[in-house]
């Protein structure tokens, strides 16, 4: 089995005169052609960075803003006969994953408040239904 996880901590917009970071201005409200967004497809995202003792993960300053984490779970068979898998992109570790955004956005704004945003969930903070 392969398991990717995407980041998920965002990065500000920066100013292209300055390269400083636009408060209140997520990477994600960017226009692709404007100079301020990253052409690695990287450096916008990184992982959310949990503290030695063990508490809850927190986004860094540089990309301040947390989004939904995603992971995607991949089962296949690998052969055990033939020597090692061979993936069309190269090495094992080239395997990578890619995530498009279709989603109805107000919905997903609702769920994340619903269901992100509301956690840890007790029985005072009950999770609600539409969560499952």
């Amino acid at each position: 089995m392969v398991r990717v996880k995407f980041p998920d901590c965002l990065a500000l917009a920066r100013d292209p005169a300055t390269g400083q970071p636009i408060p209140g201005k997520p990477m994600l409200d960017t226009d692709p052609t404007d100079p301020r967004f990253p052409d690695d497809h990287r450096s916008h995202m990184v992982d959310a960075v949990t503290p030695a003792n063990g508490g809850k993960a927190t986004c860094p300053t540089s990309h301040p803003y947390p989004v939904p984490r995603l992971q995607t779970n991949v089962e296949f068979p690998i052969p055990t006969t033939r020597g090692k898998p061979k993936l069309s992109s190269g090495a094992y570790s080239t395997m990578h994953a890619d995530f498009f955004n279709a989603w109805d956005q107000q919905r997903l704004d609702e769920l994340v408040r619903l269901c992100i945003n509301k956690a840890p969930f007790t029985a005072t903070n009950p999770k609600d239904a539409q969560c499952g």
